[in-house]
């Protein structure tokens, strides 16, 4: 089925409880619908359906109307921008195919028109797929996305690690965080993302102890990053991939370009990485897709 929400605009700072439109045992109006004598697939319990992720529509960056997520990528358009006009009953039954998606499809065959909602059909395995077309027309696309046309918020798993010299004054954490933030909503995709700052001073065994300290609270914190089961026991596709975006902060020296790892002292680029990024952290980050930013 097409999952579904409802959320305020942007302006009005706030959402609605999330409601998604759960795959039921179909009516008597949809199944009337349906040519006669074709196979109807069997339809999976809601229980086992995770809800939609997304607070706002990914075409207009808006809320204020009925959200619908893609079956297939997880991106959402609302109302105001595809013209679905059906009703949330029959959301309910229906396979939502997203235009990014369709265009996708479309290099590899000849061309088709877009006709966006489809019967819901269920491999054997309990792999969705779109069936007959529920409309003999297409369906119409009534805005201009705000940004790129392909764009959707990826909410697997992020770590944003910060290390930084004692010394070095920044506000990178904040900058990075103040942007991915307002897409972690809720309680599921807080529990995805993990913003770490830990400053390092090699220049006595007490701060260097210190550092080692901070690591092995990262560690537990990144092993326990985004449970990979939902609750009901389900695996969501979004959790597959965990990302890692790494900066590191600290100055060089001016004459063999020797990192600092004390405001006093340099190591060569070799010591300098072994400490700052010893072996059970890299361990601990095998998993992870990962971005590193050398400041």
């Amino acid at each position: 089925m097409a999952r579904t929400r409802h959320s305020f605009k942007k302006g009005a700072s706030g959402t609605a409880p999330r409601k998604r439109a759960l795959e039921c045992p179909e009516n008597d109006s949809v199944s009337a619908k349906k040519t006669k004598g074709k196979d109807k697939s069997p339809l999976a319990s809601s229980e086992n359906r995770a809800k939609p992720e997304a607070v706002f529509c990914n075409r207009c960056d808006d809320g204020g109307v009925t959200l619908v997520e893609c079956d297939r990528c997880e991106r959402v358009h609302c109302a105001n921008c595809i013209s679905f006009d059906v009703s949330e009953e029959e959301l309910e039954e229906v396979y939502y195919l997203c235009y990014q998606c369709h265009i996708e499809d479309d290099r590899a065959r000849e061309p088709e028109p877009y006709m966006g909602l489809y019967e819901r059909k269920l491999k054997p395995d309990g792999t969705a797929f779109p069936g007959d077309p529920l409309r003999s027309k297409f369906l119409p696309i009534r805005q201009l996305p705000s940004g790129v046309p392909s764009q959707r918020v990826v909410t697997a798993p992020l770590a944003i690690i910060h290390l930084h010299l004692s010394t070095c004054v920044t506000t990178s954490t904040e900058f990075c965080s103040s942007i991915v933030k307002p897409y972690f909503y809720g309680d599921i995709l807080k529990r995805r993302l993990l913003i770490k700052e830990i400053q390092f001073d090699f220049g006595t065994t007490k701060e260097k102890k210190e550092y080692e300290k901070a690591v092995t609270t990262l560690i537990k914190q990144l092993n326990n990053l985004a449970p990979t089961f939902h609750p009901k026991g389900n695996i969501r596709p979004s959790v597959a991939g965990k990302r890692a975006l790494i900066m590191i902060s600290t100055h060089s020296e001016d004459d063999r370009g020797d990192l600092f790892v004390e405001p006093e002292g340099s190591h060569s680029h070799e010591d300098f990485f072994s400490g700052v990024l010893p072996a059970r952290l890299l361990a601990a980050l095998a998993n992870f897709e990962i971005t590193l930013f050398f400041m």
